[in-house]
């Protein structure tokens, strides 16, 4: 039998900062739904906002590069460290020593 009402996936607050580079012209386009974008006086853009599908938005933010730096949820940091060790073992860089 299926339940009266469909589980909704869970959701997760992302928080990710643009490089100076990328935010200068404040016009940045928002990937996702309500996000909240905050210009700092560095020039940079801190982005928040509420995702379902980390696998998605780890696909989205991969388009900035190096010039997006991932902070939350955990979960999406995780995958950005496992794409970064992929990329590394790719192009012959060295791997990084593990965080203590």
């Amino acid at each position: 039998m299926l339940p009266p009402q469909r589980v909704a996936p869970p959701s997760y607050q992302l928080r990710y900062t643009l490089v100076p580079q990328v935010a200068y012209r404040r016009d940045l386009a928002t990937y996702f739904p309500h996000a909240q974008i905050t210009y700092q006086a560095n020039g940079s853009a801190e982005i928040t906002a509420m995702v379902t599908n980390l696998g998605h938005a780890r696909q989205l933010l991969l388009r900035y590069g190096d010039a997006c730096i991932v902070h939350d949820p955990p979960e999406l940091v995780a995958l950005f460290r496992k794409t970064a060790q992929g990329l590394g073992r790719i192009y012959d860089l060295p791997p990084e020593p593990p965080l203590a």
